[in-house]
């Protein structure tokens, strides 16, 4: 195929460059440009605004193979079957396929197992370069949107937690909650922002979000959050990680923001 469309967002995207290949549009949760993702390596690449994403769009960049996640297929218009008219199209995987599982699904419909070792190889070394100053440290990961609405994460079904959390052993606080969803994300109130006992505190915000300290720091407890009161605090971009290299990458972040502390 010489004209691939992606329709999986960033995610997807990132996981085509890294396998050296380079779509003609994805879908995108940013109306200008593909978030997390160099714009250097994605100059040309048409973007789909993915709520004004509509079948003539589609059908207008000719494409030889249609990409995305299986999740896609569910929202978008029409479905997988009005979809597929237009032109050969592959649904990667379901709603329970993990990032690493998605790269190997990826390049498997494109017939690049030659690219996936090598990805695999390099993204397992980087993963494995931040063992040291992750694994067996406990941090307390937090999101805060105007509101406020307040959000931690749990039990690392968070995706972006998998590798860290799973792999390399960081403890999450709290580790688990009846409240969560099936991401592992639990609300909290002002009142709960006392779970948050990670010796570190470590917020995920999209870039130009106000932070957490802006929205909720005169509560009264927010100067007690152990990460707070000892000066340990890590902000990281929530949306900056893309796919698998993504995943790589915020371990070798997380891992130098930790040795920096």
């Amino acid at each position: 195929p010489q004209r691939i469309v992606a329709l999986s967002e960033e995610f997807l995207l990132a996981d085509l460059l890294s396998l050296g290949v380079t779509p003609v549009a994805s879908t995108s949760n940013n109306p200008d440009v593909f978030p997390g993702i160099d714009p250097a390596l994605t100059e040309g690449i048409e973007v789909v605004f993915t709520p004004d994403f509509n079948l003539e769009e589609l059908a207008s960049f000719e494409p030889d193979l249609l990409l995305g996640y299986g999740r896609i297929f569910d929202r978008a218009p029409g479905g997988y079957d009005v979809i597929s008219a237009i032109a050969p199209t592959v649904s990667i995987g379901d709603d329970d396929t993990g990032w690493r599982e998605q790269l190997v699904l990826t390049a498997e419909v494109l017939g690049l197992d030659v690219a996936l070792d090598e990805r695999l190889a390099e993204i397992d070394a980087e993963i494995d370069a931040g063992r040291d100053s992750i694994e067996g440290q406990n941090v307390s990961v937090l999101s805060v949107f105007p509101g406020p609405f307040i959000r931690t994460y749990t039990t690392g079904e968070y995706d972006l937690l998998n590798a860290p959390v799973d792999e390399l052993g960081l403890e999450l606080v709290p580790s688990n909650s009846p409240d969560a969803d099936g991401g592992g994300r639990v609300v909290l109130s002002l009142e709960r922002l006392s779970e948050l006992q990670g010796d570190t505190l470590v917020l995920l915000q999209a870039e130009g979000e106000e932070l957490p300290q802006d929205l909720i720091g005169d509560s009264p407890l927010w100067p007690t959050i152990p990460g707070v009161a000892n000066d340990r605090v890590i902000v990281l971009d929530r949306l900056g990680y893309p796919g698998a290299e993504g995943h790589a990458r915020f371990v070798t972040d997380l891992a130098a923001a930790l040795d920096q502390l």
